[in-house]
C-alpha cells in the first residue's frame, strides 16, 4: 500500500511539474502584451525555445501591433522564417513603434533597401516601403529558404536603450 501511495505521489508531482513547464512559456509570452514590455522580456522566451512557439503564434494572431512585432521577431529567431511575412505586414501599422520594430528587424534579418525610421515623414516612409516591398517580392522565396539570422538582434537593441 505504501508503494502505491508513493507512486501516486510521484505521478502527481510529475504532473504538476509538467503543468508548470507547459504554462511557463504562456506566462513569459503574455508579458509581451504589456505596454511596459522590453527586450529583456525576450531572453527568457528565447531560452524556452520551441516550447514558446505555439504561444507566440497565438500572440501574433490576436495581439496589438507592438506585441505582434515582438512575437514575429521571436518566432523568426526560433526558426520560423514565415514570421518575416508578419513583419512585412507591420510596415503598414498605424503604431509607430511596431513599424519601427518591423523595419529594424527586417533590415537586420534580410536586408534589402534601407527602410527609414518610423519617425520619417509619411512620403519618405511610403516611398522607401514601396521600394522594399518590390525588393521583397523578388527575394522573398530566397529569404524564406535561408536559415533564420539575427540571434543578436534584441541583445544589440537592448544595449542601445
Amino acid at each position: 500500500m505504501r508503494l502505491a501511495a508513493g507512486s501516486l505521489a510521484l505521478a502527481l508531482l510529475a504532473s504538476c511539474v509538467t503543468a508548470a513547464q507547459d504554462s511557463a512559456p504562456a506566462a513569459l509570452v503574455a508579458k509581451l502584451r504589456s505596454p511596459y514590455a522590453t527586450y529583456e522580456d525576450w531572453e527568457p522566451i528565447l531560452a524556452a525555445g520551441k516550447a514558446a512557439v505555439p504561444e507566440l503564434e497565438k500572440l501574433l494572431a490576436d495581439a496589438g501591433d507592438p506585441a505582434k512585432a515582438a512575437a514575429a521577431v521571436l518566432l523568426y529567431r526560433l526558426g520560423k522564417p514565415a514570421a518575416l511575412d508578419a513583419l512585412t505586414g507591420l510596415l503598414d501599422s498605424k503604431d509607430a513603434a511596431a513599424r519601427s520594430e518591423a523595419a529594424a528587424a527586417l533590415g537586420a534579418f534580410v536586408g534589402g533597401p534601407a527602410l527609414p525610421d518610423a519617425a520619417a515623414g509619411q512620403d519618405a516612409w511610403a516611398g522607401r516601403v514601396s521600394a522594399w516591398r518590390s525588393w521583397w517580392k523578388a527575394n522573398r522565396d530566397k529569404a524564406l529558404a535561408a536559415p533564420p539570422l539575427g540571434a543578436l538582434y534584441a541583445t544589440v537593441l537592448a544595449a542601445e536603450e
